[in-house]
């Protein structure tokens, strides 16, 4: 997934748990989205990550880099 779809998701289920609320009927589905949602901010994390570290990598490369 790219950052953008990560984002994407992510919107989504916030949106979703928003309407989902406090009822415990509905406890299953809002655990399951909370365990998406975290390990989509982990996946959305790394992604940042690595597009900065590419960005550092391409300015130190260029004439004057540092």
């Amino acid at each position: 997934m790219t950052k953008e779809e990560v984002s994407d998701r992510l919107y989504a289920i916030a949106k979703e748990l928003g309407n989902l609320g406090y009822d415990p009927e509905h406890q299953d589905k809002v655990s399951a989205l909370k365990e998406e949602r975290e390990a989509l901010q982990d996946r959305f994390s790394r992604l940042l990550y690595h597009e900065v570290s590419l960005e550092v990598q391409i300015a130190a490369s260029l004439p004057g880099g540092e």
